[in-house]
């Protein structure tokens, strides 16, 4: 299974476990992350896809005085589904297809 089809099969993501669903689901995913400019919520719904556990934002403000100030955010995205492997032979199915 790929990781697209992990984050589909995660229950967490509230996607109904059938098949139309999480095929209307992965065309709307892979729609909105191709846009050139994505949403925050789209940005971590991708980083989630990937297996992103957490990830540290870091901004450095720079002001007119030119002193800065840098600000850190670690956000905890949770652990990702890692469901059984694959027994039925399927390769479409371990590939995620």
């Amino acid at each position: 299974m790929g990781m697209l089809g992990a984050y589909l099969e995660d229950p967490k993501n509230g996607i109904p476990q059938n098949k139309k669903e999480k095929t209307s689901a992965r065309g709307n995913i892979i729609k909105e992350i191709n846009k050139p400019f994505i949403t925050w919520k789209t940005f971590v719904k991708a980083l989630r896809i990937i297996g992103v556990e957490k990830f540290k934002l870091t901004v450095t403000i720079i002001y007119t005085d030119n002193t800065e100030s840098k600000h850190e955010i670690i956000t905890d995205l949770g652990q990702s589904y890692c469901p059984l492997p694959n027994t039925t032979g399927d390769e479409n199915d371990r590939m995620g297809k």
